[in-house]
């Protein structure tokens, strides 16, 4: 195996409940997983459950459900790329001002390299988007599933 800084390790979010088909569904995914780290491919596989929609503080020193803080997480690492989590997490306004409602998706990862998030999915960019299942594929296939870079994306054309 590789230094752990080089190694990825995948932080997997998952709904609490859901439909049978959609609990098959998960606990397949998860389980291509569990075998991508029994190759080697990965360092690691967490897991966290969630529900399907929180209701979120707009003041951001209060507690907040589980989920807030992944999503905004998720939200920042993809700011400045042509990425965006969006349709996948929805944030809308909720009935009392302080508070939004946050949906959460059925499943999500989070790909990170020495604590820092290098990828997520699902993801939408300009030439569509990328689901927790092409990661999986790309992953098992060795190809580069880190797709969230430091760099802010620039418009090549001069304006």
């Amino acid at each position: 195996m590789e230094d752990a800084d080089r190694q990825l390790e995948l932080d997997v979010y998952m709904r609490a409940f859901t439909p049978d088909a959609a609990r098959r569904r998960q606990e397949a995914m998860l389980e291509r997983m569990r075998e991508l780290r029994d190759r080697g491919l990965v360092e690691a596989v967490s897991v966290t459950r969630w529900s399907n929609q929180v209701s979120v503080s707009r003041v951001r020193d209060r507690e907040q459900p589980v989920g807030v803080e992944t999503y905004r997480e998720l939200d920042d690492a993809t700011d400045g790329t042509e990425l965006s989590i969006e349709p996948f997490f929805r944030e809308r306004s909720g009935h009392e001002a302080d508070r939004t409602v946050l949906s959460l998706p059925v499943l999500c990862v989070a790909i990170r390299r020495a604590g820092e998030i290098t990828g997520v999915y699902p993801c939408s960019a300009p030439d569509g988007s990328y689901s927790v299942t092409d990661c999986l594929d790309a992953l098992a296939a060795g190809d580069d599933v880190e797709n969230v870079t430091d760099e802010v994306v620039l418009d090549p054309e001069p304006v």
